[in-house]
């Protein structure tokens, strides 16, 4: 990959018209073959979440923040390119719709690249889902679900069964299910984990 070249296609969708993105879909453009980067990330929102839009560095730039980081702020949502001017760069495009910061949302992280309109064959974590079930969070989860998945045979699956030759996939489908929970208001503390494995398509 060249300098200057593309590296990630991100769509992004307000399906609803309500000047917040509903999700978020990010694509690895390059194939970057041998290396187990996540290709696609996709992340959605299912339900209202109190969120206070800041302004960017001028009127005329919206979009654009002097500070900020990957992960977007809890009740808040910054303008999404993050630039460094004393370097003259920009050092983030910010995720727009949060997975870890609102009350109910879940996300898919999957090294093999998924498209829009077919069906796929994700792998890793998909999904990843955040809810509050106290109905008195503010943006904070108190349940976590995370599925993680491989199919049989899958190539990064290689390190994930002790049975068989390290460095060779797994011949059989394989899943982890993991249920984290707080018995209150989210706080990002957890009272309980039930952790799941299994090998059933």
């Amino acid at each position: 990959m060249q300098a200057g070249e593309p590296a990630v296609a991100i769509q992004v969708r307000d399906l609803r018209a309500e000047g917040v993105p509903l999700w978020d879909l990010r694509s690895l453009i390059p194939d970057f073959p041998g290396r187990g980067y996540y290709r696609t990330n996709y992340v959605e929102r299912r339900c209202a979440t109190p969120l206070v839009l800041q302004p960017g560095v001028s009127p005329a730039w919206p979009f654009v923040a002097a500070a900020g980081s990957f992960e977007q702020e809890r009740g808040k949502l910054l303008p999404p390119i993050v630039v460094d001017w004393q370097r003259a760069r920009i050092t983030y495009f910010s995720e727009l719709v949060t997975a870890r910061r609102q009350n109910c949302s879940y996300t898919s992280y999957s090294i093999e690249p998924l498209k829009l309109g077919t069906v796929n064959q994700a792998n890793f974590e998909t999904p990843f889902g955040f809810y509050d079930l106290s109905g008195q969070g503010q943006g904070v989860p108190n349940l976590i679900v995370r599925a993680q998945r491989f199919a049989a045979n899958d190539p990064w699956s290689s390190t994930m069964d002790n049975d068989v030759q390290h460095g060779r996939p797994v011949p059989r489908e394989f899943a982890t299910f993991r249920y984290s929970w707080r018995d209150d208001v989210g706080d990002q503390r957890w009272d309980y984990k039930v952790e799941l494995l299994g090998s059933h398509p």
